[in-house]
């Protein structure tokens, strides 16, 4: 029983352990940036040197019609929209009390289905308002704090402060227009390398100040999907289709793969060595019953039913069953901080699941093996009692 009690605290910790892995890896993969969701991809056209031609020969180089509703045809895509990039001079000034600082900067939007905003976030604006929201990259803000800052003087700034911050815009454009807008920033990203406006706004912007007298291909496309998140067959279409995809999506998608991989391989083996300890306390008890034959044949003349004879063992496998999961999920609860904890270090915004969500499997389970245990200790019982 010993050995059973170990083998079997032991393999219901690594269960439990390696469920717990399961979902907080789902958790971490699966959490929103803080405008879209996590089922898209950004494809861009490699450049090459018949590129750098095309475009300083005044050509373009993006998506063409074609190419979109190719996109639109690979299985598994719901979505697809290209970016509008500003076809006009954009100038943004910083203003932190007495000092300052001004920049060329540009601008792009997305067509507004593919922001998911929080409920009372305005997300639209006209050209003749005078502020404007936007979304910002995250490291823009890291950018400004760890480099632009220190090297002249600034202050540095938290995200939530720079929303406090006047941020100022002056567009440039045709027969030498000005517009002036003061920026409202409603969301960070991390996926994004750019600052995005509301997609009406910028085309009503583009058709009065942009300098070319044609529209403009997109040089990027978001890709959705109809999944909650990104398939691997998906970023290998892509990929053979010759599309670059920005940031690190195919990256993740293999540490991922990883991740469950070596989380799958963690429950297999605590499920092994559970089954192994099931087995060593079904043998146990085929010892027990077989040694006292004898005195459960002499209950079974006095009138004992073979329910009641099998009872005590059925309670026995249960004691054993119980403590070995209530063991499992409180070692569990006790270490797996340690591998949450090294999570949060690598993902800062990483939140583990509640460490009370280890318990639901331990009891799920201890149920299972005293449901089975109570079965086969039946049936041992009735080879005895005919």
């Amino acid at each position: 029983m010993a050995c059973y009690t170990v083998a079997g605290v032991l393999g219901a910790m690594i269960v439990i352990a390696g469920l717990q892995a399961w979902r907080d890896i789902r958790t971490l993969y699966g959490m929103k940036d803080s405008f879209i969701g996590t089922n898209y991809v950004v494809i861009t056209k490699p450049v090459s040197s018949l590129t750098t031609v095309i475009t300083a020969a005044g050509g373009q180089a993006g998506f063409t019609e074609n190419e979109k509703r190719d996109l639109e045809q690979i299985p598994g895509v719901t979505g697809v929209g290209g970016f509008t990039s500003a076809q006009f001079s954009v100038y943004g000034m910083l203003q932190i009390g007495s000092r300052a600082m001004q920049t060329q900067m540009f601008l792009e939007s997305v067509p507004d289905r593919f922001v998911d905003l929080p409920d009372g976030c305005q997300w639209e604006a006209s050209i003749n308002d005078t502020e404007i929201p936007v979304i910002v990259p995250q490291t823009y803000i890291n950018l400004y704090n760890y480099g632009y800052a220190t090297s002249t003087g600034m202050p540095q700034v938290d995200g939530s402060l720079i929303s406090q911050i006047p941020l100022n815009f002056i567009f440039s454009g045709r027969g030498n227009q000005q517009l002036r807008y003061r920026a409202r920033i409603v969301a960070y990203t991390q996926r994004l390398n750019t600052i995005l406006v509301p997609d009406a706004f910028l085309k009503e912007a583009n058709a009065r100040l942009s300098y070319n007298a044609e529209p403009q291909m997109p040089s990027r496309m978001i890709v959705c999907t109809d999944s909650k998140k990104l398939s691997p067959q998906l970023i290998s279409q892509l990929q053979h289709d010759g599309y670059e995809i920005e940031g690190n999506a195919a990256d993740q998608l293999r540490m991922q793969t990883l991740l469950y991989g070596i989380c799958t391989a963690i429950i297999v083996i605590g499920l092994i060595v559970s089954l192994l300890s099931f087995l060593l306390l079904v043998t146990s008890i085929m010892i027990v019953v077989e040694k006292n034959r004898q005195k459960i044949e002499n209950l079974s003349l006095i009138g004992y039913g073979r329910q009641s004879i099998a009872l005590t063992y059925q309670l026995l496998a249960a004691a054993f069953d119980c403590i070995t999961w209530f063991m499992g999920a409180l070692l569990s609860t006790a270490f797996y901080p340690l591998f949450s904890s090294l999570l949060h270090a690598v993902v800062p915004t990483f939140m583990p699941m509640s460490i009370l969500s280890a318990w639901l499997p331990a009891i799920i389970l201890a149920t299972a093996f005293t449901l089975l245990h109570a079965l086969i200790v039946r049936h041992l019982v009735g080879r005895v009692v005919k």
